[in-house]
């Protein structure tokens, strides 16, 4: 009786961009009989795609390990993968293209209006400046990471955000006002 050869682990994978590593499938195939990969039906290249090889002591079965840089080139959402044997036999499962999601969160610290809705950034993850607070007796001087606003705390915009923050506005009062 022959084989029916059948992915055994990896379905229905998760890769998140910007992961470090890439993506593993395991099949019950024989690695001798594998010959090759495809992804939504595009021939993927060994070695630069992707790699495989026997499991270990396991010759009976392939490991299938898509390089996280292909991985970085895909759209995000359901992919199919599919492994070619030379019996003709064409395991496949799914997998999805995830991106990290960071929420930021902005604090007036006290002072001024409007407050600044939250931002949900998905790649790239790089914040849109908010519209500038306002308040009679304070001057709005930027955004800082504490909301202790010290110099080395002051919020670059131009760099991508890492993790989910609150950012604090640094108010200063304007001479000759009293609050």
């Amino acid at each position: 009786e022959a084989l029916e050869i059948e992915c055994t682990e990896g379905m229905d994978g998760v890769w998140t961009k910007g992961d470090a590593s890439g993506l593993s499938f395991k099949t019950n195939g024989p690695f001798e009989m594998f010959e090759g990969l495809d992804v939504d039906g595009a021939d993927l290249v060994k070695g630069q795609d992707y790699s495989a090889s026997s499991d270990g002591d396991d010759s009976k079965s392939t490991l299938i390990r898509l390089d996280k840089d292909y991985l970085k080139g895909l759209d995000y959402g359901s992919h199919t993968i599919r492994a070619h044997y030379s019996d003709g036999q064409e395991p496949q499962t799914q997998f999805t293209v995830v991106s990290v999601r960071y929420m930021v969160k902005y604090d007036l610290n006290g002072h001024g209006t409007p407050q600044p809705d939250e931002q949900e950034l998905v790649d790239p993850w790089i914040l849109d400046y908010p519209e500038e607070p306002k308040d009679e007796e304070y001057d709005f001087r930027g955004w800082y990471t504490s909301d202790s606003c010290k110099d080395k705390e002051k919020w670059d915009f131009g760099k991508p955000v890492q993790e989910d923050m609150t950012l604090y506005a640094k108010w200063e009062q304007i001479k000759g006002t009293v609050s």
